[in-house]
């Protein structure tokens, strides 16, 4: 069998890692110019995603502090401190609620395919393709993959071909290099492994923890392909409509 198909796992784990903010020894993430940009970056990034819920934040507070204003020159405004305490308590609510993107309707996915499989990927996930030189020659991965926003729910969805005359004889000895470097990622506990079966292709499931994410990640093995559907979301979030497993076909080897 190909000795490169650890490396090309180790590859899709270090992407997995990347959602959870990990550090692993062979990938050193690229960091802020100064702790000033990073953490301005941080707001900035907190912003965007909370729009939603900073709006009726900043009207409750400007309510607030017109009602106390009113209230020291010594008018009467009930109606303003009502209205500014229910809109501070709306947004606090929905910063506690999970990312709008968790519990995505059907019409949020797009289908991906070709003549060997379908699957569904997140609307708007960016695509792309790459060459991973092996011994046997260069192995060629399409991926499509989910914006690092954690905690918001995230998702990667690969496959990579081996180069030709190359072919997985036993797909055992991956799916145990899988369980194991998740395993050993420092603050990662493995939590749960089974084996699955997809129209005959052998495949194997690895659910972990990592400081309160979950990540759920299922590696399938064909002759000559490899897939890898990784899931990444807060711990305790429901799937609610998600597709992204359960759609997934291999129609041929």
């Amino acid at each position: 069998m190909p000795n490169h198909i650890v490396w090309c796992d180790r590859t899709t784990l270090r992407e997995k890692r990347q959602l959870l903010g990990i550090r692993l020894p062979w990938f050193t993430p690229a960091f802020p110019a100064s702790d000033d940009d990073a953490m301005g970056s941080s707001y900035v990034q907190f912003a965007i995603r909370n729009v939603d819920s900073l709006i009726p934040f900043v009207a409750g507070v400007i309510f607030l502090a017109v009602a106390l204003r009113r209230t020291r020159s010594g008018s009467t405004c009930g109606r303003h401190w009502q209205v500014g305490f229910a809109l501070v308590l709306i947004s606090l609510w929905r910063f506690g609620m999970p990312s709008s993107n968790l519990g995505a309707s059907d019409a949020s996915w797009t289908p991906v395919s070709d003549a060997r499989f379908s699957a569904v990927v997140p609307t708007g996930c960016a695509a792309s393709e790459l060459d991973e030189q092996t011994p046997y020659g260069r192995a060629h991965t399409h991926k499509w993959k989910t914006g690092d926003d954690s905690p918001r729910l995230c998702y990667i969805f690969r496959y990579t071909d081996l180069p030709a005359g190359a072919e997985y004889k036993d797909p055992q000895p991956l799916f145990d290099a899988m369980v194991r470097m998740t395993g050993a990622a420092e603050g990662s506990k493995v939590t749960g492994t089974r084996p699955l079966s997809l129209n005959g292709v052998h495949g194997w499931q690895v659910e972990s923890d990592h400081g309160g994410m979950e990540l759920i990640e299922q590696l399938y093995i064909t002759h000559t392909r490899s897939y890898a559907l990784i899931r990444v979301a807060p711990k305790g979030v429901p799937t609610g409509n998600d597709p992204f497993f359960k759609s997934f076909r291999i129609d041929a080897r």
